[in-house]
């Protein structure tokens, strides 16, 4: 059996609740969200990167990581269809399974792994610049240098290091592995604070259809304010809520200590939540079907048709056209 190579960090269990057809067939509507694009991929070719869980340690499986997660995955598949069936966690088994899912989800995605790679880089650079003061601090430090999270930039001499770093042709980088682990790491402390939240499922009433990202567990602050797509306010900070689409038709909310919603959603109140869900999504809004809408920005209620005009018609507005 041949290595998985193509790393779905979003997994095909979860993201099967919103396909039709069956096996390698099986596939979503999909909105590329810089354009507005609809598209329908393969289920198995959206969410995922090559490599992406891939690690290079001297006698380690490279693969060892992403065999670890399809483990889990595993495990909590059958216990997310008999949550979706019974519109309700029929245990505390249950509730602790689609948590770690929803903890899985929220830190082990393309956005977080960039973020805290270009914290660490930006770290590290900060670094070699002090340690390219002088010769004599250069000389003492280059050993501790790329030590733990970042990988060494160079081993050549202090004044070709120091024209290579002013110029930009060098920049440090935060190392795959630790990338990776730190992936791992980051689960618990978010688990625990969804653990403190109140959960309650809401239902999209007939007609109408939750959609769901590749950047699928929401958290937002309850009174509106601005939250930047970079700087989350974090699991456990007071006035914010968690959206998390289990399937079309039902979704879970957590409040901290914000107010309750109904748990049945008409037409527009799903269409909110679903411009939330496309708002914080990472490169698309994935989707079981095209009949689903959406808020839009100036509050309008749109279709998907409509979605790449509207986008086009904002964006000249921004850009001060007529």
């Amino acid at each position: 059996m041949s290595d998985p190579k193509n790393h779905h960090y979003v997994p095909k269990m979860y993201l099967k609740n919103f396909a039709t057809g069956e096996g390698r067939k099986a596939s979503l509507v999909a909105i590329e969200l810089e354009s507005g694009k609809l598209f329908k991929p393969r289920l198995r070719r959206i969410a995922s990167e090559t490599n992406f869980n891939r690690i290079d340690i001297d006698g380690e499986d490279p693969y060892a990581v992403e065999k670890a997660l399809s483990e889990v995955e595993s495990e909590i598949s059958p216990a997310l269809e008999e949550v979706i069936a019974a519109r309700r966690f029929p245990s505390d088994e249950h509730r602790n399974l689609v948590l770690n899912l929803m903890a899985m989800l929220a830190v082990r995605n393309p956005r977080v792994r960039s973020t805290f790679g270009k914290f660490i880089g930006d770290l590290a650079d900060k670094k070699t610049s002090l340690m390219l003061h002088s010769r004599e601090r250069w000389e003492s430090m280059k050993e501790q240098a790329g030590k733990g999270s970042v990988e060494e930039t160079s081993d050549v001499d202090y004044e070709d290091v120091k024209e290579a770093f002013q110029s930009g042709k060098i920049k440090a980088q935060a190392s795959k592995n630790y990338l990776v682990r730190l992936d791992l790491d980051m689960v618990e402390p978010v688990l625990k604070a969804l653990n403190l939240r109140k959960w309650s499922f809401l239902t999209a009433l007939e007609g109408n259809q939750f959609v769901t990202s590749d950047d699928p567990v929401v958290l937002d602050f309850f009174d509106g304010r601005e939250r930047t797509l970079m700087n989350s306010p974090g699991f456990g900070v007071g006035g914010t809520y968690v959206f998390f689409a289990l399937s079309p038709d039902l979704a879970l909310y957590g409040p901290l200590d914000a107010p309750d919603l109904p748990t049945e959603l008409e037409a527009r109140a799903v269409a909110r939540v679903n411009a939330m869900t496309m708002r914080y999504a990472w490169r698309h809004v994935l989707a079981k079907s095209e009949d689903f809408m959406l808020q839009g920005s100036d509050g309008s209620y749109l279709t998907p048709i409509q979605l790449p005009e509207f986008i086009h018609r904002m964006s000249k507005n921004s850009d001060g056209k007529d």
